[in-house]
C-alpha cells in the first residue's frame, strides 16, 4: 500500500508549488506548521527561494518573523549572488562576442529566466556550450585566466575552471555518460543548434546571451535530469527547472517533434514517469505537460521518484556521510556497499532496464580502468 507523505512534506510541497506557480496557498489544514523543518527540507533540495515565494502567497494565519527570518535572509543572499553572477556572465559573453566565439549558455541562469522571480532561483555553475573548434580555443585561452582547472573529460569534451570565484564549465558536447543510445540524437540536436543557430536570446543587462531554442532545450534539460538521477541524485530544483521551461514555452514547443525525439532516444517511459511526478506532486498543469498520462503505472513510478528524490536528491548531498569520520575502514566499506545496494534497488523499482544498463556500463568501465592500471 502506498504510504502518504508526512504533514511536513505535504506542507513543504504546498509552499513549493505556490512559489513555483505564483498562486495562493492555505496551510490551515496542516495544523501547527514546523517552518524550521520546512526550511531544512528546502535547503536540502535547493528551493529556498521558491518556498519563500510561496510564503508570500499565504492565505490565513501567517508565520512569525522568527519563522520567516531564515527564508528572508537566504533570498536576500540569493538576489545578490544571482545579480553578481549575471554581471559576470554579461562580461564573459561580451568577450566571446568580441572574439567571434558563438558561445551558448545552457542550464542554470538561462533556465532561471523562465521563473517569475529569476533572482530567487538557487544558482550553481555557469555552463557554456561550444562547437568542437571553439571549445579547444576557449579552453586554451580561459585556462590562462583561471585560478583552478579540473581534469578534463576528453571523451565528452568537458572541463571546469574557476574564474573570479565562479565555476565555469565548458562543454564541447552534451553527450550522456551512461546512455550511449541518447548520444546520436543529442549529436544531431547540437549540430542543429550550432549550424542553424537555433537559439533564443536573453537580454542580460544589455548583452544578448544565446540560449538553446526551446525545442532543443527541453531535450537537453531532460537528458541531464536522467544523467544526474542515475549518477549522483536529482533534486527538486532541476525538476522545477524542467517544468518552468516547458510551461514558459508551452506555445512554441513542438510536442510531436518532442515525442519523435524521445522515441529515437528510447526514453518515452522515463519522460512519462517524471511527467506524472510533475503533475501529481509539483502541480504542473496536466494540459501543458507533453505526453502526460494519468494511468496508474505512471502514478506508482511518480511516488517512487518522490521517495528517491527526497532521500538521494540534490546531487546526492542529502546522503548521511557522517560515518566517514568515525567508522573503521571495514565498517565504512560495509555502509558504503549497503547504501549503494539500497540506491540501486530503488532505481530498479523505477527504471529497471536503465538501471541494468548502467550497472553493465559501470562494471565495464571499472574493468577497463583496472586493466589500464595493470599495464
Amino acid at each position: 500500500m502506498k504510504s502518504k507523505p508526512s504533514v511536513i512534506t505535504s506542507a513543504f510541497f504546498a509552499l513549493l508549488n505556490a512559489g513555483l506557480w505564483e498562486k495562493e496557498v492555505d496551510l490551515g489544514s496542516y495544523g501547527v506548521v514546523d517552518y524550521r523543518a520546512i526550511y531544512s527540507l528546502a535547503c536540502q533540495q535547493q528551493v529556498v527561494g521558491l518556498v519563500a515565494a510561496g510564503l508570500s502567497h499565504l492565505a490565513g494565519n501567517r508565520p512569525s518573523k522568527a519563522d520567516i527570518a531564515p527564508f528572508a535572509g537566504d533570498t536576500f543572499r540569493l538576489e545578490q549572488r544571482n545579480g553578481d553572477m549575471n554581471a559576470f556572465i554579461a562580461k564573459l559573453f561580451s568577450v566571446f562576442r568580441k572574439n567571434n566565439v558563438p558561445a551558448i549558455l545552457v542550464k542554470g541562469q538561462g533556465i532561471a529566466q523562465c521563473y517569475e522571480r529569476p533572482l530567487w532561483r538557487a544558482c550553481g555553475d555557469i555552463d557554456i556550450l561550444l562547437d568542437e573548434e571553439h571549445y579547444f580555443d576557449a579552453k586554451t585561452n580561459m585556462m590562462k585566466k583561471a585560478s583552478l582547472v579540473t581534469e578534463e573529460d576528453d571523451s565528452r569534451l568537458h572541463v571546469a575552471l574557476v574564474m573570479n570565484s565562479w565555476v565555469v564549465e565548458l562543454h564541447g558536447s552534451l553527450f550522456h555518460k551512461f546512455f550511449p543510445r541518447l548520444n546520436t540524437t543529442l549529436a544531431d540536436l547540437q549540430s542543429r543548434l550550432h549550424q542553424q543557430r537555433r537559439v533564443r536570446l536573453w537580454n542580460n543587462d544589455g548583452v544578448d546571451i544565446a540560449l538553446p531554442d526551446p525545442d532543443l532545450d527541453v531535450v537537453f534539460v531532460f537528458s541531464h535530469i536522467l544523467e544526474h538521477f542515475f549518477e549522483k541524485g536529482v533534486g527538486l530544483r532541476q525538476i522545477c527547472d524542467w517544468c518552468r521551461l516547458l510551461y514558459t514555452h508551452r506555445d512554441t514547443v513542438d510536442t510531436h517533434l518532442l515525442e519523435q525525439r524521445l522515441r529515437q532516444m528510447d526514453i518515452v517511459s522515463e519522460w512519462k514517469a517524471f511527467a506524472a511526478f510533475a503533475v501529481l506532486y509539483l502541480d504542473m498543469p496536466a494540459g501543458f505537460m507533453p505526453l502526460y498520462s494519468p494511468a496508474s503505472r505512471w502514478a506508482r513510478k511518480a511516488h517512487r521518484i518522490l521517495r528517491y528524490v527526497l532521500k538521494y536528491g540534490n546531487f546526492g548531498h542529502n546522503r548521511d556521510t557522517t560515518y566517514i569520520f568515525n567508522a573503521s575502514f571495514l565498517k565504512k566499506k560495509a555502509i558504503s556497499f549497503r547504501d549503494m545496494v539500497g540506491e540501486t534497488v530503488a532505481q530498479l523499482r523505477i527504471f529497471p532496464k536503465d538501471t541494468l544498463t548502467i550497472i553493465r556500463h559501470k562494471m565495464s568501465d571499472s574493468i577497463s580502468r583496472a586493466m589500464r592500471g595493470v599495464r
